[in-house]
Parts: structure tokens; C-alpha cells; sequence
């Protein structure tokens, strides 16, 4: 079992491969969202004490918002996975002889021969592996894993919050500092926000693909490219509207 654990962490995911989603997930949305209304409120010619408050409040209030509503959708789609579990759990008290050939079709369906299949689910099929054939009922017929416990859910939504809000005031950090040693050029504070920016969305890209085992120039330039792009509409929708509005 050590062999097989050490190869797992080795050749495939890390351990925090679980989480790794919502880091990202919120990692960069935080970034982007947080820079996007930076470069409009720049464009925009705002004083950087504006937005310094607009960002900041931003941060806290959507990063809240997110954690909240990955911890929401996370539990909608547990319970829509337990409902579905007690409804193939009655038919297999049921209708037990209609699941066994129903999970036949499925194996068959996924290229193995009739024969191997039925030996296959006749093993399953024994009441001692009940779980285990409702298991592979889920998944080859709904396409339903099983979900993570509450606290599991709890946890991740917690997660996509932390990394929102902190990887969000990496290119927030240029106007505070600025404030607090009291740099009034709006250009260089601005340049600086965008270098940070770059630089962290780079980074969580390749936190992603280092977790998962994937490339990491590949996946943090990909990210790269994506926040920057995203920059760009934010900052000439706020220049465009900043100049007809005026």
C-alpha cells in the first residue's frame, strides 16, 4: 500500500489535487476581477483613493459571495446525488434481476463482451457488494460520483473565499502602498498594478498545473493570457464610457 501511495503522489495528482479546483476557481477570478475594475476605474481617470475603496470593498463583499456560492451549488448538487442514490437503491430492493441487466447494457456499452459482463456484474450483484453496485449504477448510468461530505464542502467554499480575497489584493497591494508612502503618480502606481497582476496570474495558473502534474509554462501562460485579455475589455469599456458619459 506505501508502494502504491508513494507512485499516486509521484506520477499523478498531489494530495491537495482536491482543493486545487478552488484555489484556482478562486485564485483567478479574484485577480481578474479585482484588476478589471482597477484598469476601468483607471481608465475612467478616478483618484487612486477611489479606487482603492471600490477594489478593496470588491474583494471582501465577492469573495464572500464566491466561497458562499461554491459552498451552495456544492451541497444542490450533493442532495441531487443522494436523492438519485435512494431511487436506484429501491429498485435494486425491488427490481434487483432489471439493474443487473440494465448494468450488463452499460458494460457492454463501454466495449466489454456480453459474457465478461455478465461475470462482472454477477460478482457485484451479491448482496454483500450492494454498495458497490449502486456505486457503479451512479456512475455508468448517471454519470453521478459520490459527493463529498458536508464538512468536505464546507471546507472547499472556505477555500475558494481565502484564495479570492488573497490572490485578489496582490495588484491592490500597488495602491496601498502607494497610499501609505503617499505616491501621487496615478501612471507608475498603475504600471505597478499590472505587473503584479501578470505575474500572480501566472502564478496561480502554474500552482494549478503543479498540483495536477501538467505543464507549467503551458498552464500559467494560458492563465496569463486569459486575465489580460479580460483587463483590456475592462480598461476600454471604462475609457469608452468614461469619454461619452463626460
Amino acid at each position: 500500500m506505501e508502494d502504491i501511495r508513494i507512485h499516486i503522489e509521484t506520477n499523478h495528482a498531489t494530495k491537495f489535487s482536491n482543493v486545487v479546483k478552488n484555489i484556482i476557481y478562486g485564485g483567478v477570478d479574484g485577480v481578474i476581477t479585482t484588476f478589471s475594475i482597477i484598469a476601468a476605474s483607471y481608465a475612467a481617470d478616478m483618484d487612486m483613493k477611489m479606487i482603492l475603496v471600490i477594489a478593496f470593498s470588491n474583494v471582501l463583499a465577492d469573495g464572500f459571495s464566491m466561497g458562499f456560492g461554491d459552498y451552495l451549488s456544492s451541497m444542490s448538487e450533493k442532495e441531487l446525488v443522494v436523492s438519485e442514490r435512494r431511487k436506484e437503491e429501491v429498485e435494486y430492493d425491488t427490481h434487483k434481476a432489471h439493474e443487473v441487466r440494465e448494468l450488463v447494457e452499460l458494460y457492454t456499452h463501454k466495449g466489454l463482451e456480453e459474457e465478461d459482463a455478465f461475470a462482472l456484474v454477477s460478482i457485484l450483484a451479491k448482496d454483500k457488494y450492494k454498495e458497490a453496485f449502486l456505486d457503479h449504477m451512479m456512475m455508468y448510468e448517471l454519470g453521478m460520483s459520490e459527493p463529498d461530505e458536508t464538512k468536505e464542502i464546507v471546507k472547499k467554499g472556505v477555500i475558494t473565499m481565502v484564495s479570492f480575497c488573497a490572490f485578489g489584493c496582490v495588484p491592490l497591494s500597488a495602491f496601498v502602498v502607494a497610499r501609505l508612502f503617499s505616491v501621487r503618480d496615478r501612471r507608475t502606481v498603475f504600471m505597478y498594478s499590472c505587473l503584479l497582476c501578470a505575474m500572480t496570474l501566472f502564478s496561480v495558473g502554474s500552482l494549478g498545473a503543479y498540483v495536477s502534474r501538467r505543464p507549467l509554462l503551458k498552464a500559467g501562460t494560458t492563465t496569463l493570457v486569459n486575465g489580460s485579455i479580460a483587463s483590456c475589455l475592462a480598461y476600454f469599456i471604462g475609457w469608452f464610457l468614461h469619454k461619452a458619459l463626460a
